[in-house]
């Protein structure tokens, strides 16, 4: 898991040094309402996934404007997970799955990276060594350290707003977006918990 972490800041080391793509940049300006084509009103999460999944969407919509008004932002990979890093002999071999890259605000990376474990039943023994990995690489400033609990909460929310988006369009079930709320507002539970110790642990890490 360390060993991931840092493959990712690794990543992002890399990433800072580009400054403009012969692509299409997408650009993600923490506004939950262009997360996916098919959503453009928040209200919209009730009829589909329930009021607790509209209440948490705008309660995490919140913080956007402060999070993308004040943190540093460059190219990021955008989408940590397992099956997203191939592993052998105890190293990282390769990242895979560049869909999501983009312009974005950079210790989003490591707040989705946090989400991806905290979902796990094994959080507590995972969320420290991504720390540990990520931030001796590429450490970050205290304002983003301070922000990761609320980066955390702002990526379930974004992963839950694409999803709803998904079934919509009828490329998802509506059992999964169900299941899918439920790990959000446990994520948002657990972070509600433990956000002094996370920062905490942040800011020691990169000292």
């Amino acid at each position: 898991m360390e060993n991931a972490a840092a493959a990712f800041a690794s990543l992002d080391v890399a990433l800072a040094a580009i400054d403009r793509t012969d692509f299409a940049e997408q650009v993600f300006s923490g506004d939950l309402r262009t997360v996916h084509p098919a959503i453009s009103d928040l209200a919209q999460l009730e009829e589909i996934a329930g009021p607790r999944a509209r209440r948490f969407a705008e309660e995490a919509a919140e913080t956007g404007p402060v999070i993308y008004g004040s943190l540093p932002t460059q190219l990021i990979h955008g989408d940590f997970s397992f099956g997203n890093v191939l592993v052998r002999a105890g190293r990282v071999r390769g990242v895979l799955d560049f869909e999501y890259a983009g312009w974005n605000v950079r210790a989003l990376e490591i707040g989705g990276m946090l989400r991806n474990v905290i979902a796990k039943g094994n959080r507590d023994r995972l969320w420290r060594p991504v720390l540990r990995g990520y931030l001796t690489t590429l450490p970050l400033d205290p304002a983003e350290l301070a922000a990761l609990p609320a980066l955390v909460v702002l990526q379930s929310a974004i992963i839950l707003v694409w999803w709803a988006g998904r079934v919509v369009d009828g490329h998802s079930r509506p059992q999964g977006l169900a299941e899918g709320v439920d790990r959000a507002l446990a994520i948002r539970d657990w972070v509600a918990s433990n956000s002094v110790e996370l920062v905490a642990e942040a800011l020691r890490v990169s000292s």
